[in-house]
């Protein structure tokens, strides 16, 4: 029985991840363009991922619990396998005119000190990605697997044993779709969202001593003390344009500025580089899984969740194969 997976994302890895634990032998081909080639749209490249609870709680929607869920077991494979490319941060939402807001959604705030004054927010802890160092280690980790060979294609389409691809065909018992952002629009009904965030690399004017996320008004600033970057944003855009916009970034920098004016220094736009992701949204914000046909099952519409959903998500893609009987 050969497997193909197609897509070289999380979605992908969280697949692969979870035939592996299920099944001691399977052949997999894994196909998609390479990881780290800037040539193609990649989501899971281009992402501000930020892991952490958010406030979610079980019991009040679908979605909620499967990102309740999703989260622990990101955790989890965080502490057990100490992935390259993976930082614990603190995280503080602060405060500025949405106190009423951040309380009815995290419960009790409590005063932090920052730079001498004090402000009101919520602490979680949080695990900050670098995209890049990440999911290299991640495909080294899965693609040197026993039974994996991995294959840098573009598909361009699946039919009922082959996939389609620029550089050769690839036959095929069952596939798994997870071409995210790739994935075409007529075969189920998705969004494509582009959205924009801000990057400083080698920073040496924050006035932060540690791996630290503060959130003003639901968006990020994140700084790596190790890498010395800091990350800004992002936006969401509501077409499909990937042209570079800075708008919701430009309001977003001024609201950061106006809590912390002594990030000034670190945060000029013009040595800011602009990065571009496209991510893939379902009907509700749901992630989703289903057959195509007998032999093609499509996963999906991760949306801004993909670090904290590629470990259930692929578990559910097995689950599902499974239940048709496809591997003995």
């Amino acid at each position: 029985m050969k497997i193909a997976v197609i897509g070289k994302g999380l979605a992908a890895m969280g697949v692969i991840e979870s035939l592996q634990l299920k099944y001691e032998t399977v052949e997999i081909d894994w196909i998609g363009p390479a990881i780290g080639d800037e040539g193609w749209p990649n989501c899971s490249r281009n992402s501000t991922a930020v892991v952490a609870l958010h406030g979610i709680k079980e019991g009040l929607s679908p979605l909620g619990d499967d990102l309740y869920s999703a989260f622990f077991q990101t955790k989890d494979f965080i502490e057990s396998f100490k992935p390259a490319g993976v930082t614990k941060v603190l995280r503080y939402h602060v405060v500025r005119d949405d106190a009423d807001k951040l309380e009815n959604r995290f419960g009790q705030l409590e005063k932090h000190s920052f730079f001498n004054r004090d402000y009101l927010c919520f602490f979680e802890e949080a695990y900050a990605f670098n995209t890049d160092i990440f999911l290299s280690w991640w495909f080294e980790k899965l693609s040197t697997h026993k039974g994996v060979t991995s294959y840098d294609d573009y598909i361009v389409d699946i039919l009922s044993n082959e996939a389609i691809g620029l550089r050769d065909t690839y036959h095929f018992d069952k596939v798994v779709d997870a071409r995210g952002s790739l994935f075409p629009d007529d075969l189920r009904p998705v969004k494509k969202v582009p959205g924009h965030y801000w990057v400083w690399e080698n920073v040496e004017a924050f006035p932060v001593e540690e791996n630290i996320v503060y959130t003003v008004n639901g968006h990020n600033l994140i700084y790596n003390k190790d890498e010395s970057s800091l990350i800004l944003g992002g936006s969401t855009e509501k077409d499909s344009i990937l042209a570079p916009r800075t708008e919701q970034l430009l309001r977003q920098r001024e609201s950061f500025l106006e809590v912390f004016p002594e990030f000034g220094a670190s945060m000029k736009v013009e040595e800011a580089s602009l990065k571009t992701g496209t991510r893939v949204k379902g009907p509700k914000r749901m992630p989703f899984v289903f057959l195509q046909n007998d032999n093609h099952i499509v996963v999906n519409g991760f949306y801004k969740n993909g670090y904290t959903l590629c470990h259930l998500m692929g578990q559910r893609v097995v689950e599902r194969l499974s239940e048709t009987v496809w591997y003995s």
